[in-house]
């Protein structure tokens, strides 16, 4: 079942394309990211960053209810310290945290979580 849904989320966003500024190139944020969340929920980013300003679209979706909700995010980047607002889905939530051996690990607030500690790893 988690393959079906890491498909969907990849399908919605390649449906959202891409309307980020041009990044940094090489930055280690630029990319797909992903994280397991609690309730067999699956979030999903792909982000550029552009000097030290993150953008980007993502998905969040659960493996009992195969459709996904597409999200924006916007932040900072000042390696290795990480900041997103995330917009859609079920509601505006917040990451804070850094990069550390490739992963983005860190704490995510809002839409029903709070202080919830989540790694995401590159896509």
């Amino acid at each position: 079942m988690r393959v079906i849904l890491v498909a969907a989320v990849a399908a919605t966003l390649a449906a959202c394309g891409s309307s980020t500024k041009p990044h940094s190139p090489g930055s280690p944020l630029d990319g797909g990211w992903v994280t397991d969340l609690p309730g067999q929920t699956l979030l999903s980013f792909d982000l550029r960053v552009s000097d030290s300003t993150v953008t980007g679209t993502g998905a969040i979706g659960t493996l009992t209810n195969l459709g996904t909700m597409a999200l924006a995010v916007t932040g900072r980047f000042v390696d290795p310290n990480v900041s997103l607002f995330i917009t859609g889905g079920l509601g505006a939530m917040t990451f804070v945290g850094a990069l550390d051996r490739g992963n983005l690990d860190g704490t995510l607030d809002g839409a029903g979580y709070v202080g919830l500690r989540v790694r995401f790893t590159k896509r």
